[in-house]
């Protein structure tokens, strides 16, 4: 069975950390610019309060990890958020989630979901889009670390951008649903639906529409229109937002 590992920092600890054992999770002091912390220019850009970035330069920090199979519930994710939480609030450090390169609430740990169907994937993967020319390329970032592979968007036009990332949360969560529930295999084609779109953004939409996977390098799996559809995918994209956020476009 494929083993997944999550890493969690707890920035700057200011008091000594309890002991864990017995507990299932890894923690190991690590110096600041160590390989597993992400770069300050990204955290930058995303924002993090300079108080952070200070704390990052001092070390030492505490590396946070756990290991578990693929599948429901995602062991090795909550137990990291749960005890990184645990060991932040304990030191007076501060929880950064590395890959995400973002900032973990100190409330996080009590919203985990018990039931996959209130798993909400962006407060665990990120969604980001960089130019591609003169459009906009959009790829998803922490699926892998729940087993699968990581979702991309490529020729998208950049009015599009807001609301393709909602399309992408909603994809996301329900190919983590298709996974999670038994599907023994990737599938080839997902449907999109409004009620995806609720559970992910809590908005009301309407329509449906089916996406493509196409498996393409990195790994990752493309979005495409599905088989037969004519006419650019800049086209696709639109009527996608088009079918799904009806009301944006009335």
């Amino acid at each position: 069975m494929e083993t997944l590992i999550v890493r969690f920092v707890v920035v700057d600890p200011l008091r000594r950390a309890p002991e864990l054992a017995g507990l299932p999770v890894r923690v190991e002091e690590i110096p600041a610019g160590h390989p597993a912390l992400p770069p300050p220019a990204l955290l930058r850009r995303g924002g993090t309060p300079a108080v952070l970035l200070d704390r990052l330069a001092r070390g030492p920090h505490l590396l946070v990890s756990a290991s578990y199979g693929p599948g429901w519930p995602p062991r090795h994710l909550f137990d990291t958020v749960a005890y990184g939480s645990e060991l932040a609030a304990a030191t007076g450090g501060i929880l950064l989630d590395p890959l995400l390169a973002r900032v973990v609430s100190p409330e996080a740990s009590m919203h985990l979901p018990s039931a996959r169907e209130d798993f909400v994937p962006q407060h665990f993967i990120r969604i980001s889009a960089s130019p591609a020319g003169n459009d906009l390329e959009m790829v998803t970032t922490g699926l892998s670390r729940l087993g699968l592979p990581e979702l991309r968007t490529v020729g998208l036009a950049p009015y599009l951008g807001q609301a393709w990332a909602k399309v992408t949360a909603a994809l996301s969560y329900r190919l983590l649903q298709e996974v999670w529930g038994g599907a023994a295999d990737l599938p080839a084609e997902l449907l999109v639906t409004a009620a995806d779109l609720a559970a992910v953004t809590g908005e009301e939409s309407a329509g449906e529409m089916p996406v493509r996977l196409e498996p393409t390098v990195g790994p990752c799996l493309t979005l495409r229109p599905r088989a037969g559809v004519r006419g650019p995918e800049s086209f696709w994209h639109r009527e996608t937002v088009m079918a799904l956020f009806p009301r944006a476009w009335s």
